[in-house]
């Protein structure tokens, strides 16, 4: 009985090769979506924290009168916004501070360089005021 050995010589190294290129190339286009993903999950984040932080000081308004006094009740004055996302857990992401008057109020969401641990170095301020103006980067909208 004749056994025919071409039958399981394997892969040869030009296919290996050829594998590898395409691999290269998939991880090359998927690295700075997944980078681009993560970015926009972060900013949704904070968007979503200075949504909350707004609606907090209306209601201290709707009780006191006045946005003054607010860094001393429920909402802080500054503070560090530490990402929730699965995408990060450790470091922060944005510098939050609180300007108010007794009339007025801006929030503003810093993006912390990467040299301090953050990863939205470059993405521009948010800010949100009392009359709900929306801006980032000195663009008016989130969006």
């Amino acid at each position: 009985m004749k056994i025919n050995l071409r039958k399981y010589r394997g892969f040869t190294l030009l296919e290996l090769m050829a594998v590898l290129v395409i691999v290269s190339i998939l991880a090359v286009v998927a690295a700075p979506l997944y980078t681009q993903y993560g970015n926009r999950a972060r900013r949704a984040d904070v968007k979503r924290v200075l949504m909350d932080l707004s609606r907090k000081m209306e209601e201290h308004r709707s009780t006191n009168q006045s946005y003054n006094g607010t860094h001393t009740a429920s909402v802080p004055n500054t503070t560090f916004f530490p990402s929730q996302s699965p995408l990060q857990s450790s470091n922060k992401d944005y510098d939050l501070t609180m300007v108010t008057t007794s009339n007025t109020y801006t929030l503003t969401a810093t993006p912390i360089s990467s040299s301090d641990g953050g990863h939205q170095e470059g993405d521009g301020n948010l800010t949100l005021t009392h009359t709900g103006v929306r801006t980032w980067d000195g663009n008016s909208g989130w969006e």
